[in-house]
């Protein structure tokens, strides 16, 4: 007979949490809440426009990511797997309501 084995500890020890983290995240919804006060500044901008700097700047930011971590072997050596399921995330992420709607936007300037 095999001994039951007690469930995994997922809340960490009052001594193990750190306080960067809830920094990290109180910092996280401040800049989000405030992010819609620059909604005005975007207005001479075309939905095509922001949308396109979305996917440069993301582009950019992830190489300097992948440069800063050394993580660039690991996508060299991504299987098919690997690869589909990159571009199922990368799905996934473009239908977002965000996404969505700035295509929606898209498509009624060029009368879509």
């Amino acid at each position: 007979m095999t001994a039951a084995r007690s469930p995994e500890r997922t809340t960490p020890e009052r001594s193990e949490r750190n306080p960067a983290g809830l920094a990290a995240g109180v910092g996280a919804y401040v800049l989000w809440g405030l992010f819609p006060a620059f909604w005005p500044l975007l207005d001479p901008a075309a939905p095509l426009e922001v949308l396109a700097h979305r996917v440069l700047w993301t582009a950019v930011l992830m190489a300097v990511v992948l440069t800063v971590l050394r993580g660039w072997g690991d996508v060299r050596g991504l299987g098919l797997r690997g690869w589909l399921a990159t571009a199922a995330a990368a799905v996934f992420i473009a239908v977002n309501p965000g996404f969505r709607s700035s295509w929606a936007d898209v498509r009624a300037e060029f009368g879509g």
